[in-house]
């Protein structure tokens, strides 16, 4: 994160007996794109889900949004964090910004 100033999505889930499982996906590459890795392990997440391997999973991502403000609309870093359930997908944003080589999460907001 930061040499290139983003990081790659990457996953958790619940498993049936309630245990912790860090989920990633790898493409035999160096650097993948994000967009296929974001596909690829939402995919994972979802159809585990779908086939109660998981009880819950939820990802991870490096995002900007547009936030209006005294001075317009700026746009933030975040944090976005999607919350997969098997019918319903959630989502929470954590503005952030790195200052000093040091990183600073500011207010949070969701967005079902």
């Amino acid at each position: 994160m930061d040499d290139a100033n983003e990081f790659f999505p990457f996953g958790v889930a619940i498993g049936k007996n309630h245990d912790i499982k860090p989920i990633s996906i790898y493409f035999g590459e160096e650097h993948p794109s994000t967009i296929d890795v974001l596909e690829k392990l939402e995919k994972a997440l979802k159809d585990r889900l779908e086939k109660k391997e998981y009880l819950y999973a939820a990802m991870g991502l490096d995002v900007y949004i547009n936030i209006n403000t005294s001075m317009g609309i700026e746009k933030k870093t975040a944090l976005e964090i999607r919350f997969y359930f098997k019918e319903s997908t959630s989502k929470y944003y954590f503005l952030y910004f790195k200052k000093d080589n040091e990183y600073f999460f500011e207010e949070s907001f969701n967005i079902s």
